[in-house]
């Protein structure tokens, strides 16, 4: 399978979000080309994690969580890098919006995310498994 890049991904957002269209032709029009992690962190981190930390509009939610997911088991090792540094480390600025994200989360992006929080020395979560469902503590 071919891994999608960095472009086909801003496409793919602005179909879902069609509200940061114009965010992101003010993005090319500043830096002259797209710069994955100035892109996402700007149109997702702040919107998702607001919606996190109050964990009540849950379609929004799910269409972020979703997209997300689709990048880091679609996308390319530039477009995982892009999940890895930039979102999941925003998310994990902040212990509730991590442990809220974490109800929704994939098992793959909540190790990758557990992977980060360790080597940034932020906080060792630990995920455990009680009747098909993944739970995280830290």
């Amino acid at each position: 399978m071919v891994k999608k890049d960095v472009e086909y991904f801003a496409k793919e957002f602005i179909k879902l979000f069609p509200e940061s269209e114009e965010e992101y032709h003010l993005h090319l029009k500043k830096y002259g080309e797209l710069l994955g992690h100035v892109f996402f962190g700007g149109v997702i981190n702040q919107p998702l994690s607001h919606l996190l930390l109050k964990n009540k509009d849950k379609t929004t939610l799910l269409k972020y969580i979703d997209f997300i997911e689709t990048m880091y088991s679609s996308g390319n090792d530039s477009v995982q890098n892009i999940v890895e540094v930039t979102i999941l480390a925003y998310l994990g600025d902040n212990d509730t919006v991590l442990k809220h994200a974490c109800s929704y989360f994939s098992e793959d992006i909540i190790q990758a995310s557990k992977s980060l929080e360790e080597g940034y020395g932020r906080r060792n979560i630990v995920v455990s498994y009680k009747n098909g469902k993944v739970y995280v503590r830290w």
